[in-house]
């Protein structure tokens, strides 16, 4: 499954952690090619402009249209003046030296190493998401408790535009680095740019996040899927196996992203 040209970066050691990032290649078969995201303007920009793109109808969904400048401004900040090891889980494809895909993981511990930042966060309208408003602000929220593994909890928001937005992003991410547990690896995002889809980009990404997880002692590696998603087909392909789906048919998962059952992929690292 896993070309043997593949190399890959050793971890770093807590002293190196906020050395300088550079950008040396994992993997190039030449005609597409694979690196870690740096912190240029050119990497940070395409980065949150793909991942939003990516999931540009649950945010339309869940907002409005007018929202998807703020959500590109707020990704990229967000990568903004990270140490090195961050840009380690950020990947980034070439196809004939144009960036053509993105995949994000994620590991245990890793929202203490890389915490969510306020400052990052753009001027939103309090009235993006429907309903958001008549929630109590600085309560403890439940998002989606169904989702036993990935539950998400959002306490002391000082404001509605902070308030929005962490809602947005705990509804339209199904786990988060919190809730990874020790020896796994989640697949937090994988988008190819349309120009460049059917060249096998995604599949390089999933073999370059497999090899990662296995650098870095992980025995599984999993991710959530819309049920009705074509990519559950690249992902069966590569070795997923669905371990449950979850249903919300009433108002809040489909009101806040469009979709109505979600399923868990997950694939026992050899």
């Amino acid at each position: 499954m896993f070309n043997p040209s593949v190399t890959t970066q050793q971890p770093l050691s807590l002293g190196q952690i906020y050395g300088h990032v550079t950008s040396g290649e994992l993997f190039n078969n030449g005609t597409v090619s694979v690196r870690n995201a740096t912190e240029s303007e050119e990497d940070i920009e395409f980065v949150g402009k793909l991942v939003v793109e990516g999931f540009e109808r649950k945010f339309v969904h869940a907002t409005s249209r007018a929202s998807l400048p703020a959500m590109r401004t707020m990704y990229s900040n967000n990568m903004k003046g990270r140490p090195p090891l961050f840009y380690e889980r950020h990947f980034i494809a070439e196809y004939n030296a144009d960036k053509a895909g993105v995949c994000v993981l994620r590991y245990h511990g890793d929202s203490k190493l890389f915490p969510e930042r306020d400052e990052d966060v753009p001027p939103l309208g309090c009235c993006d998401l429907c309903g958001i408003g008549n929630l109590i602000v600085g309560e403890t929220i439940p998002m989606c408790t169904t989702f036993k593994n990935s539950p998400h909890t959002l306490t002391s928001i000082r404001d509605c535009k902070l308030h929005d937005v962490k809602v947005r992003l705990a509804l339209l991410n199904l786990a988060t680095s919190s809730e990874v547990p020790a020896g796994k690896c989640y697949v937090d995002h994988i988008c190819v740019d349309s120009r460049f889809r059917g060249k096998g980009i995604g599949k390089v990404l999933l073999d370059m996040a497999e090899v990662d997880a296995k650098k870095r002692g992980c025995k599984e590696i999993f991710l959530w899927v819309a049920t009705n998603n074509r990519a559950k087909n690249l992902y069966e392909r590569q070795g997923y196996v669905t371990k449950e789906t979850t249903s919300l048919c009433c108002c809040g998962m489909w009101c806040l992203t469009g979709e109505r059952e979600f399923a868990l992929m997950e694939k026992v690292l050899l």
